[in-house]
């Protein structure tokens, strides 16, 4: 269901171009072609979608792509807000596997600083 997310994109570039219409005329005339551009890929997915599945299939696609892409949107939009939740579980997983690696009792071939060609492959088994 491709038709939802143009949708989704022709919404944000048309917000975009507003934007640029007041402050750089001429990059807004190369984003209303894009915007041509992008209602006829939803136009064009959507009208397959149509033709390729059921009424009521169709419908349910297009409700859970939208509802999908406004989640994604919401938190690509909102990454800043949600750092500080992925940032303590991003370290914790960092520290555990430093605790993996560090119990390991890797034999080592110390033969020059190539620290991939010092372990040896049978010691992790």
């Amino acid at each position: 269901m491709v038709g939802a997310n143009e949708e989704i994109a022709e919404k944000k570039l048309i917000a975009f171009t507003n934007y640029l219409k007041k402050h750089k005329p001429l990059a807004y005339k190369q984003i209303q072609n894009i915007l041509k551009d992008e209602e006829r890929h939803a136009d064009y997915s959507l009208r397959f979608a149509k033709n390729n599945n059921s009424f009521f299939l169709y419908k349910i696609k297009l409700v859970k792509e939208k509802i999908l892409s406004f989640f994604r949107h919401i938190y690509a939009n909102s990454l800043n807000k949600f750092s500080f939740i992925f940032k303590p579980i991003l370290i914790s997983i960092i520290i555990l596997i430093s605790f993996v690696t560090h119990f390991l009792k890797l034999k080592k071939n110390i033969i020059d600083d190539n620290v991939m060609e010092n372990i040896d492959p049978n010691s992790i088994t």
